[in-house]
């Protein structure tokens, strides 16, 4: 085997794992804000690097620098890797144990390098370590995560497994067998390939990476585009996507097709000019001017002519939205032809529009002396009032208190002519109480001799529920209806800053649902899924409304408990017992429901981190659960 000399081996290697790092690197940089994990991956790779670099010139540093630091750096790659996966996956990494064997391994490397000198017992301390970390990286993702997850970092899951392996048989080797000496640049035996095995498992680890990325990104990518394309398809107004470099319409929704008259597929891929949908050329013009000036345009009209030929009025919103580093346009359109006829009526005779407003969509009401004069019928069926009530009371009183400083203000300012923005939206409350979105369209005329304001309203409430909802799902965990990890974690460090300020106390649980991997092994994933329903159930029984719960991934949660001060931790995990107790005497389960709970106290005199009362409290949690396993190991021995 002398045609396989190390040092060329490694030479030849080395630049192939420095590319492969400064991959994962790039990586990095484009999903750092997408993806938790992949940092650690970064660090991995550049450890191994560099702890190559550092064997290879071996002979000219120290070798304290060479042998002892070199492999530790190789085995601190192992072990972020595998902080990688259970930081990707979204599960809580404890690094009290995974540094405790980095250490020993650091110190056995050093006593074998420094004290006694020998390259087999330094070859078994790298194994044992790279075998440690792989290992249970393969376990991890074969056994542990969810069923979607593992597949996702499936590939990576293999590379750990050949990793543990070859690493467990290098390890029998070395035991078996003793280097006839002590260079390890004229190894010989099995070590050239295993040298050539072991990068080659590198390079391909980066290569799984890049696909567990990518699968997560699509999986995502089409959660995302099912929850878009149900809001863009609801939409009560129309909505076309266009690209920007042509103009070309990409997507059109339900709206657009019931407004404009032409068929989702007859609308795809023409442009507006093909379909001739504007009225008036320049006016296009100025659309696609105000745009690439400012990004967007809110609360324009313009002139349309649909598939049959008639004319309307569209009020139009739009932004430049970047997908996949190419600009498209999301454009709203609102026909407010009725509106604007009825305002063209006022403005020739009260009885020729008055047959128009009645029968608008819209809510139509002149409001002048703070008050409204009149109304259409469309504007009591919004609020619930009846022709005297309306007109007897002051329009603030059906304004949300909290809006109506601003909705005075622009009605005063438009009275004296002053530039007011003409839509936006506000709230009204209606006779039964109800709070309901509207979208105003306001113009200043004089009405019999005095100066007042015309107002169109559009009833909006189903599109402001649709927008929060939206919202909430990004930070709502849809199996339990709890926090997810991030809302819970943006939430929670919000309130860490209030209660610095207030110099409150607060309480951090960290709960574990017990035996959660049996109940999924033996009963079935539908089932584990009702038992995490029933653990959020009894934590929103036990905690208060105003305190902040989440579920924080897998079979985890955290709890933030407000105004704590003067109570005893103690006593809200005892509460959650009895809890827990009265659920399992009235639901019946095959298995006994439980819950392990640890709790970290924050004091806003020694403030601590939110990470670090998540350390604390999960800490605290497995001594728990070690307690209650250690407890039914003893009462099976009796």
């Amino acid at each position: 085997m002398n045609f396989l000399d190390m040092r060329t081996i490694l030479v030849g290697l080395w630049p192939g794992i420095a590319v492969s790092a400064l991959v994962v690197f790039l990586l990095w940089v484009q999903n750092r804000r997408r993806f938790p994990g992949i940092h650690y991956w970064v660090l991995s790779f550049f450890a191994q690097a560099l702890g190559l670099l550092l064997i290879l010139l071996r002979g000219n540093l120290s070798a304290f620098i060479s042998m002892t630091l070199s492999n530790t750096l190789v085995i601190l790659g192992g072990l972020l890797a595998f902080w990688g996966v259970k930081d990707f996956a979204g599960l809580t990494i404890r690094r009290g144990v995974d540094l405790i064997v980095l250490t020993v391994c650091f110190l056995f490397l050093g006593f074998f390098t420094l004290a006694v000198p020998d390259l087999r017992w330094r070859g078994i301390v790298l194994c044992l370590g790279l075998f440690y970390y792989t290992f249970r990286g393969a376990w991890l993702i074969f056994r542990r995560l969810p069923r979607e997850m593992s597949r996702i970092l499936l590939g990576v899951g293999l590379v750990f497994a050949f990793f543990a392996a070859l690493s467990l048989m290098r390890f029998a080797y070395f035991l078996t067998t003793s280097p006839s000496n002590q260079d390890f640049f004229r190894s010989g035996g099995i070590e050239p390939w295993v040298m050539l095995a072991y990068q080659g498992l590198e390079m391909l680890l980066a290569y799984t990476l890049i696909l567990a990325i990518n699968r997560r990104l699509l999986m995502d990518i089409g959660r995302s585009e099912e929850k878009f394309s149900k809001a863009f398809r609801s939409s009560p107004y129309a909505l076309m996507l266009t690209r920007l470099a042509d103009g070309r319409i990409q997507e059109v929704n339900d709206g657009f097709v019931r407004l404009s008259g032409y068929s989702r597929e007859e609308a795809l891929g023409k442009t507006t000019q093909e379909l001739r949908l504007w009225a008036k050329e320049e006016e296009r013009s100025i659309f696609t001017d105000a745009l690439l000036q400012n990004g967007r345009m809110e609360g324009r009209e313009f002139l349309f002519r649909i598939k049959s030929g008639e004319l309307l009025i569209g009020m139009v919103s739009a932004e430049v939205l970047k997908i996949n580093e190419e600009s498209f346009i999301l454009a709203s359109v609102r026909d407010i032809t009725a509106s604007k006829k009825a305002e063209e009526a006022l403005k020739e005779s009260e009885e020729r529009y008055r047959k128009v407003v009645e029968n608008a969509s819209e809510a139509i009401l002149v409001a002048q002396e703070g008050r409204i004069t009149f109304h259409n019928r469309r504007t009591e069926e919004l609020i619930g009032y009846s022709d005297e009530e309306l007109q007897s009371r002051p329009f603030t009183d059906f304004i949300h208190p909290e809006d109506r400083e601003l909705v005075l203000q622009r009605y005063l300012e438009r009275l004296k002519g002053d530039d007011v923005p003409p839509v936006y939206p506000f709230r009204v409350i209606d006779q039964a109480g109800n709070v309901r979105w509207v979208e105003i369209n306001a113009v200043s005329l004089s009405w019999e001799g005095k100066p007042a304001t015309l107002n169109f309203l559009n009833d909006i409430t189903q599109r402001k529920i649709m927008e929060e909802q939206l919202q909430e799902m990004t930070i709502r965990d849809e199996l339990t209806g709890l926090y997810n990890r991030r809302g819970f974690i943006t939430l929670a460090e919000q309130q860490l800053k209030i209660e610095e300020r207030r110099k409150k106390k607060l309480v951090l649980y960290f709960a574990d649902l017990d035996r959660m991997k049996w109940i999924n092994d033996h009963l079935g994933h539908q089932e584990g899924d009702r038992a995490l329903q029933d653990a959020s159930r009894i934590l929103k029984e036990t905690f208060r409304d105003a305190d902040i719960i989440g579920r924080m991934g897998g079979d985890e949660f955290a709890v933030l408990a407000l105004d704590v001060d003067g109570v005893d931790p103690g006593i809200l995990i005892e509460r959650l017992g009895k809890t827990l107790e009265a659920f399992r005497e009235k639901e019946e389960r095959p298995y006994r429901l439980s819950l392990s709970v640890g709790y970290a106290e924050y004091d806003p005199n020694r403030p601590l981190s939110l990470d670090q009362l998540l350390a604390e409290a999960d800490y605290r949690m497995y001594e728990q659960k070690r307690n209650k396993n250690l407890s039914s190991v003893q009462q099976r021995g009796l």
